[in-house]
């Protein structure tokens, strides 16, 4: 939006005063109102205003661009020349530097919120991809659950088995494994010798 400090008229027909508002450079005069900063009374000797000051700096340093006429207004509050100072980079005055620090801050703000919100939406879009993702995975486990009880079924049918045929269950000690072979040698030359 490219943003006009400019004077509003208002009041009748050959008594004007005139409002200090910022509005979009597009429009009208007498057009919507994004900002108030005060009045303008040249009815009254010698002219009288009222401006507020922080807002209209903060306007100015944000980008908009004042009229000639409200330029005038704004010199005689001092608002242009806190502006220039700060533009300059020389603020000669505490309060144009706090007011600089509080646009700064204030913008800083707004692009955190920018962030936050693209964070928030990533986020959303995630746990949505996780939603669909979740019963796929709820089904992939259900089936690794249902192998390994394949697995374990198997090994227990293969263990009963060789236990029938006679052989033991799991590792036998050494001293076990010896005499094992010594009994199958006795019990292989005990046939032949017959």
């Amino acid at each position: 939006m490219a943003a006009k400090i400019r004077l509003k008229k208002v009041g009748r027909k050959g008594q004007p005063s005139y409002r200090v508002v910022v509005l979009d450079g597009r429009k009208p005069r007498d057009a919507k109102v994004v900002a108030d900063l005060g009045y303008y009374d040249p009815k009254t000797n010698p002219p009288s205003f009222e401006i507020n000051n922080d807002t209209a700096l903060k306007w100015l340093l944000d980008g908009a661009k004042a009229t000639r006429a409200a330029r005038s207004i704004l010199s005689k509050a001092g608002v242009m020349a806190a502006w220039d100072a700060v533009a300059r980079g020389g603020a000669e005055t505490v309060k144009a530097q706090e007011l600089a620090a509080e646009v700064a801050e204030a913008a800083q703000a707004k692009q955190e919120k920018k962030t936050k919100t693209k964070a928030k939406a990533k986020a959303k879009a995630a746990s949505e991809v996780g939603k669909e993702a979740e019963p796929a995975a709820e089904q992939t486990t259900e089936t690794n659950e249902k192998e390994e009880k394949k697995t374990k079924a198997k090994t227990k049918t293969e263990a009963t088995s060789e236990t029938a045929e006679g052989e033991t269950e799991g590792p036998a000690l050494p001293e076990e494994n010896e005499k094992a072979e010594e009994a199958e040698e006795a019990a292989d030359k005990e046939p032949e010798e017959t």
